[in-house]
């Protein structure tokens, strides 16, 4: 996958490109992904970690979606949802390069 740090901060809740740089290759360190922060993948250790069941406390999701105008309807059943199982929905619009 292709990553854009100046642009991808706020996916991890990150306050600047350089709090994700951070955490970016503390990841590829601890041998989740292979990479660089121009193009990483993710290692097999990686993708047993993302299939363990997960010890989150968070109360916070995440959605990645279009911000086409046409899909606000899905973009609100969606956050009606979560907002319902308990979540409180998280959504950052990132201007594109």
């Amino acid at each position: 996958m292709a990553i854009q740090p100046d642009h991808a901060y706020p996916i991890a809740t990150c306050l600047t490109a350089k709090e994700w740089r951070f955490l970016f290759d503390e990841v590829i360190r601890m041998g989740y992904l292979s990479g660089t922060t121009d193009e990483a993948w993710v290692t097999m250790q990686g993708w047993q970690r993302l299939t363990e069941k997960p010890n989150a406390t968070s109360s916070r999701a995440f959605i990645a979606m279009s911000f086409d105008e046409n899909l606000k309807p899905v973009k609100d059943a969606i956050f009606g949802s979560l907002r319902a199982a308990g979540y409180e929905p998280m959504s950052r619009q990132v201007s594109p390069p």
